[in-house]
């Protein structure tokens, strides 16, 4: 996955991985690394990803580093222990921050 350089901001990591295309950076097995294809189930531990080969594989979230293509055409490069978790607690987790910055923003223009 080639652009821009990758991002290291945590605001940035995409509230589900689920669709987003993604490449294996880093991981503890040899054989996953340079793995490149899209998110088909995120779990509490694990990403399952379908390879650009057809193939399913599963990679364990906190033995891996990851590159994530964000929906705006961003590269982030995201550590996997950052993502270890529900990611439903993760989605709500951001609808919050979303909507405090909204209110916070609200009153300013009052």
């Amino acid at each position: 996955m080639k652009g821009r350089r990758p991002s290291h901001r945590r605001q940035l990591i995409p509230p589900l991985l689920t669709g987003l295309r993604v490449k294996v950076l880093a991981h503890s097995d040899p054989s996953l690394v340079g793995l490149e294809g899209w998110v088909v189930v995120e779990e509490a531990r694990s990403l399952r990803i379908l390879t650009l080969e057809g193939r399913v594989s599963t990679v364990l979230k906190d033995l891996a580093v990851i590159e994530v293509e964000a929906p705006g055409g961003e590269y982030i490069r995201i550590s996997g222990r950052v993502l270890i978790g529900n990611p439903l607690d993760r989605v709500k987790e951001y609808r919050w921050r979303v909507s405090r910055r909204c209110r916070s923003l609200s009153r300013l223009k009052t």
